[in-house]
């Protein structure tokens, strides 16, 4: 792999960047704790199709030949024909869209139901709440919060995902968001940086 030793993630993170110049950069960045980005599709952008037929919508993957798929939930799709199709087909769920709501209790349990079932092992917050990024105090609540959860999955063989949203770029004392959310969460958490989010930074 190649390296750029004098490219750190803070330096790469601080810059504003477009979309296509941080995706030929990511590749290339040394110790960066995100995740490398997939071929995959996100299921929310198909709901149309989904309502109409998954077995459709599976088709439509195979002739894009898709190989892995970001899931929102079963859609409204009974969970043992995701199963079946997902297998069929081999697509590979990269994770599972969630809110810090469908996190915890009963919301919580039906995640893990389904994705025991269509064998992903991830759920992705798509973004934090309103006002996290608002101070440093609040976005350092916010990982304590985080690295809790990312402990309560993990026995269950599941790994939390964070995404970046437009005010992870925003500086908070000095710091940009992003940058504490990446020093403040466990090593376990992925963080799934948007290369749109951080070119508009």
């Amino acid at each position: 792999m190649t390296t750029l030793p004098h490219l750190t993630r803070r330096r790469f993170l601080g810059q504003s960047i477009s979309a296509l110049g941080a995706s030929v950069l990511y590749p290339l960045l040394p110790g960066i704790r995100v995740s490398t980005p997939e071929p995959t599709v996100p299921m929310r952008l198909l709901q149309h199709e989904i309502s109409t037929s998954l077995y459709e919508t599976f088709d439509l993957l195979v002739d894009w030949n898709v190989d892995a798929v970001e899931l929102s939930g079963n859609q409204s799709v009974d969970t043992a024909l995701w199963k079946f199709l997902i297998r069929t087909w081999r697509i590979v769920p990269s994770g599972d869209q969630v809110t810090l709501a469908d996190l915890e209790g009963a919301a919580l349990a039906e995640k893990l139901v389904f994705s025991e079932a269509v064998e992903n092992t991830r759920l992705i917050l798509r973004g934090l709440p309103e006002g996290t990024y608002d101070s440093r105090e609040s976005l350092l609540r916010m990982t304590d919060r985080l690295n809790t959860i990312a402990r309560s999955l993990a026995p269950h063989g599941m790994q939390l995902g964070v995404a970046s949203q437009p005010g992870s770029f925003v500086p908070l004392g000095g710091e940009l968001g992003w940058n504490l959310l990446a020093d403040h969460t466990d090593e376990s958490i992925v963080l799934q940086l948007s290369t749109a989010d951080a070119g508009r930074a």
